[in-house]
């Protein structure tokens, strides 16, 4: 992992930075979970990674994929999880969820 990837994600105006690049696709399930259209994406590397407070997400990879999920107005369109402990979730309606590691557990921060 390069030093990059160590930084902490950092908010700006309308968006999340994540910090992520460098890191490869954790595996999948595939007896829980529907796989193949993820499949190029095994030992991609993220070059980048957005969420955007709206609830929308981009990634892109080094194999030149870009992943890019919308908001859903009744379910939780997407999670991601890096390293440290962040967590960004997008929420029903458009809503983004950031969770921050502390020294007394996770803190919810959510966005609007």
């Amino acid at each position: 992992m390069s030093a990059e990837t160590e930084r902490e994600p950092f908010e700006q105006e309308d968006r999340w930075i994540l910090n992520l690049r460098g890191l490869s696709v954790a595996p999948l399930t595939p007896e829980s979970q529907d796989v193949a259209a993820a499949l190029p994406l095994f030992g991609a590397k993220v070059l980048s990674a957005v969420a955007f407070k709206y609830g929308g997400l981009r990634v892109v990879f080094d194999s030149g994929t870009h992943l890019n999920c919308a908001p859903d107005d009744s379910f939780e369109a997407w999670q991601i999880t890096g390293p440290r402990g962040w967590r960004f979730v997008s929420l029903p309606g458009g809503d983004l969820a950031a969770w921050s590691p502390s020294a007394a557990g996770l803190r919810q921060q959510t966005e609007r």
